[in-house]
């Protein structure tokens, strides 16, 4: 393999790597010069703001878990949109009005995830936006969910067969 020239593949401790410049400072002015940080996908101010949020969480400012991915309050991941309340430290899926339909989850660094019913597939579609702790926590509250769901189900059932069979025998 040709190594050194810019343009050219070149093998580095057995990792591809395409080479741009002579030298890193080089390759790092280029790739500030096209507004991005190197190897971060992010341009510099995207990383400022980034930084600022993280800050201001350790401050112990108002914040809602992971509103550092937000942008304007809202966190677009997989195609599913979160939405940061920052009064109660909580991030929102769907219509989070009434509690009674929605499912609560208590999140390992502090904060709830509160998720409507309705929106458990679109939980599922943005699970990895969240730390395996919180996945574990999301995913044992959706599986309790589903056997509550279940149960109710299985009870009308039953109450249905006992208001049939009562009304046979009038």
């Amino acid at each position: 393999m040709v190594t050194g020239i810019p343009g050219s593949n070149q093998q580095v401790y057995g990792w591809n790597r395409q080479v741009t410049g002579k030298n890193k400072d080089q390759n790092e002015t280029a790739a500030l010069e096209n507004g991005r940080k190197q190897g971060t996908g992010r341009t510099v101010e995207e990383k400022k703001e980034f930084q600022e949020k993280l800050l201001k969480q350790i401050k112990g400012e108002k914040h809602a878990p992971y509103d550092y991915l937000a942008t304007d309050g809202c966190i677009n991941y997989n195609g599913v949109t979160f939405f940061c309340d920052t009064e109660k430290n909580q991030l929102c899926l769907g219509i989070v009005s009434d509690p009674h339909k929605c499912l609560m989850v208590s999140l390992e660094n502090g904060g709830t995830l509160m998720a409507n019913q309705d929106c458990i597939g679109d939980l599922g579609r943005a699970i990895t936006m969240f730390t395996p702790e919180d996945q574990k926590r999301i995913m044992y509250a959706v599986n309790m969910y589903k056997k509550t769901k279940d149960l109710e189900q299985e009870i009308e059932d039953e109450k249905n067969t006992l208001v049939k069979t009562c009304q046979g025998m009038l």
